[in-house]
């Protein structure tokens, strides 16, 4: 699973926590956090990856191009479970998902074993949702990553501390500013939330212990993007 796939996961919990509208960041009281791309932008930027998808795909070029209705923006989480069980149920090959910067991708263990037939049902898959989560995390600027950058350091990580929660490497001395911008051109947005460490006998009961624990932890400290989006915003 690539980085962005990863990126998806972690963070399609964590952006339905909004962030009581009183908080202020330490120092950053009379800042006005960037405007969140809107709906349109993110749908172009949709229609971008699709197009590049739908060229990766190398079919012949005699082969129709799907069309299809306006899709509904979603979260993460759900553009992933419909993607899947799309994907699943028509085409019940074991099939790889590869996400890049700026197109998707399939493949299998035998690359031959996929049909042009097969391809295009791939594509249609990725068609029925826009991920608006995923728009929102490629079309932020630095201005957003600055916003961030200061939310991060001046509120996640002291909050995280305050709380008790032990923090790895990563979360006591976060990233360069310098680096924290050029991750995320490569398709990298680092958190506060990425460095907790825990350390349990990995258990199903364990792990629904941490989930609780972890969603408390981020109603008290926040999302990851809560310092751009308090209260509605596109994911209101």
């Amino acid at each position: 699973m690539s980085a962005l796939a990863v990126l998806r996961a972690r963070t399609a919990a964590q952006l339905a926590v909004v962030l009581a509208a009183s908080v202020v960041l330490a120092g950053c009281a009379t800042t006005e956090a960037p405007p969140l791309p809107t709906e349109q932008e993110i749908r172009t930027d949709f229609q971008l990856l699709l197009d590049n998808s739908w060229e990766r795909l190398e079919l012949p070029p005699s082969t129709p191009r799907p069309g299809f209705e306006t899709p509904a923006l979603v979260d993460s989480a759900r553009w992933w479970t419909e993607y899947q069980s799309c994907v699943t149920t028509i085409l019940p090959k074991r099939i790889y998902t590869e996400v890049a910067t700026d197109w998707y991708g399939v493949s299998t263990d035998s690359p031959d074993a996929l049909t042009s037939a097969d391809r295009v049902v791939f594509y249609q898959c990725l068609t029925r949702f826009v991920d608006a989560d995923f728009g929102m995390i490629r079309l932020m600027t630095v201005e957003h990553l600055e916003f961030l950058w200061r939310y991060y350091e001046r509120w996640v990580i002291p909050c995280l501390a305050d709380a008790g929660y032990e923090v790895g490497l990563d979360v006591a001395t976060p990233p360069y500013f310098e680096t924290f911008v050029a991750n995320h051109a490569e398709g990298t947005l680092w958190s506060p939330y990425d460095g907790i460490v825990f350390d349990f006998v990995a258990t199903e009961e364990n792990f629904e212990l941490f989930d609780a624990n972890y969603e408390r932890i981020v109603e008290r400290c926040g999302g990851r993007y809560d310092a751009l989006d308090r209260e509605s915003g596109i994911f209101g």
